[in-house]
């Protein structure tokens, strides 16, 4: 996965430390809950709880594509973002 800088739409695709992909990861929950904001202000009711069922199935999907394809760098970006996914949204309490 690479990185977007909103402001300057450049892609950086530099190995990030904690803090950074901690706020990577707040912007993407930030876009997801803008988008789905906006949604339900045209078609409700929505189901959160089956929308982020089907995100997490969606990440389930991205793991299993880069360990097929031997992506480690990508695997644990995505393991990052799914981990941290489910404790976001209460799906799973990881210990």
């Amino acid at each position: 996965m690479a990185m977007v800088d909103s402001h300057n739409a450049r892609i950086d695709p530099g190995i990030l430390d904690g803090d950074a992909r901690l706020a990577r990861f707040q912007h993407l929950i930030s876009l997801s809950e803008a988008f789905l904001a906006e949604y339900e202000r045209y078609y409700t009711p929505v189901n959160r709880q089956r929308v982020a069922l089907f995100e997490a199935l969606e990440i389930f999907t991205l793991i299993l594509h880069a360990w097929t394809k031997i992506k480690v760098r990508e695997l644990e970006d995505i393991m990052y973002v799914l981990e941290h996914f489910l404790l976001t949204y209460k799906i799973l309490k990881l210990q």
